[in-house]
Formats: structure tokens, C-alpha cells, sequence
């Protein structure tokens, strides 16, 4: 069930993106985990302009996608990482049980 409402949670995501590019006149094409950004353009002698607008267009419908899969990624609780066992030293002080990582630190 886990998988179902990650999936769905994408797919709305998609459709999120598709409604804010849309007025930019920008389509994408899902390849995951890659979004492809391509817009048509029709115009009988193309002015420089219009070329750099268009360009402009896609520019900010990639910060448009940016933004939105940060705040996906950004709304997702982390998971709480497991603690090692402290051992307690004199003086209020705490040791660590990892001895890789008390090497590292002791030098």
C-alpha cells in the first residue's frame, strides 16, 4: 500500500507540474528519473526576440520543476537515525561504541 500512495503522490505531482509550465507553453516528457522540457514553436520568420522569450520560457519552467520536487522532497518527514550506545564517562562525559568513528576523532 506503501508503494500505492508514493506512486499516486508522483503521479500528482506530474500533474501539478504540467498545470504551473502550461501557460509557459512548455510540454515535458516523463523518462524517469529524468523530465524532458521541449517546447514548439511555429513562426514564420522567427525574430531574435521571440527565440530568446521562448528560451527564457523553458529556463523558468526548469526552476518551475526545481521547485516543486524540493518541496517534495523537503515535506517528507527523515527518518529518525538509530543511536549508538553512549557509555558514560567521568565527568558527565559521553563515549561513543564505534571505534571506527573514536579513532577518527582521537586521531
Amino acid at each position: 500500500m506503501n508503494t500505492q500512495s508514493r506512486a499516486r503522490e508522483i503521479e500528482l505531482t506530474y500533474i501539478e507540474i504540467n498545470q504551473m509550465i502550461l501557460p509557459l507553453k512548455v510540454s515535458i516528457i516523463r523518462d524517469h528519473p529524468f523530465i524532458k522540457l521541449y517546447k514548439v514553436v511555429f513562426a514564420n520568420g522567427l525574430d531574435k526576440q521571440y527565440f530568446l522569450d521562448c528560451i527564457t520560457d523553458l529556463m523558468n519552467s526548469m526552476s518551475l520543476i526545481i521547485g516543486k520536487w524540493d518541496e517534495k522532497y523537503y515535506s517528507v518527514p527523515p527518518m529518525k537515525p538509530s543511536r549508538k550506545p553512549l557509555r558514560k564517562l567521568k565527568g558527565n562525559r559521553e563515549k561513543i561504541d564505534d571505534l571506527e568513528l573514536e579513532e577518527i576523532l582521537n586521531g
